[in-house]
């Protein structure tokens, strides 16, 4: 049996990025997608209408995460980017997308978004967020709105996590690698900061080739009980790549600020 899956669509910022173009030849092991048995086929292929996807969105207005370089919340691009994945996927025929949201904060928060993760028996799981750096990294700079805000030029990049205490942790890495693998195949390109020995990172890496680490103690991914990834999208705090991650049209950011930037009035950011 193989897990299969085509087109997981992420948009982010101004540009296009299609993530897990496919989950080909991946063997199941606790977990069975349906079927779907197309006449005059020799082998069998998983529906993609009933195979479940639950789309995790990182943090909570209570507890909103990372703060950009611009004071945008990192909740506010997690929810964007949760919305964006789960249209796209519907698009492509992905029927059984569940978006995953809670109001709460704290391991409160988690356990319940983790409940009804599990709640919605999904085949896959990937939960979405936006990185920041240690505070050492973080230095002070006035923004185009004149307001004072932390930012940090130092990484970019996204990066990729999995738990080995979650139910098929073998599955997991695979997932994990494969989201790295088609982000790279399409120009992005990794941050290496949370394996640095310093306190609060020294992740272990599983693909230190793909930007793929290990974080067992995440609820969210070791107590899903499907192969489970998280991804951080970028890192906000970087104020140049803010801009790419944050799609004007939305207005995640003033659209005044952005009309700017992209006419060369404005210069990027340090």
């Amino acid at each position: 049996m193989h897990l299969w899956i085509t087109k997981l669509g992420l948009f982010t910022g101004i540009s296009a990025v299609a993530i897990g173009s496919s989950w080909a030849a991946q063997p199941l092991t606790a977990y069975r997608p349906p079927l779907v048995h197309q006449q005059g086929a020799d082998n069998q292929q998983y529906d993609r209408r009933n195979f479940r996807i639950a789309i995790d969105v990182g943090h909570s207005a209570q507890s909103p995460g990372a703060m950009s370089a611009r004071g945008v919340p990192g909740y506010r691009f997690n929810t964007l980017l949760a919305g964006t994945v789960a249209e796209t996927l519907k698009r492509d025929g992905f029927r059984a997308v569940t978006v995953v949201t809670n109001q709460g904060a704290g391991r409160a928060d988690l356990v319940t978004r983790n409940a009804r993760a599990n709640g919605a028996k999904p085949d896959a799981f990937l939960s979405l967020h936006h990185d920041s750096v240690q505070k050492k990294y973080l230095e002070k700079r006035t923004t185009e709105f004149g307001v004072g805000q932390n930012y940090s030029a130092r990484f970019s990049g996204y990066s990729v996590f999995m738990s080995k205490k979650n139910e098929i942790p073998s599955e997991s890495v695979k997932l994990a690698e494969l989201l790295g693998t088609e982000l790279m195949a399409r120009g992005l390109s990794f941050t290496r900061h949370h394996a640095e020995d310093i306190p609060g990172e020294r992740r272990p890496w599983v693909n230190s080739a793909l930007g793929v680490y290990q974080t067992d103690n995440l609820i969210v991914l070791k107590g899903t009980k499907a192969p489970a990834a998280l991804l951080e999208a970028g890192v906000i705090v970087n104020s140049s790549k803010e801009l790419q991650l944050a799609p004007p049209r939305r207005g995640l950011v003033r659209r005044r600020l952005f009309g700017a930037r992209w006419r060369g009035s404005v210069p990027p950011g340090p």
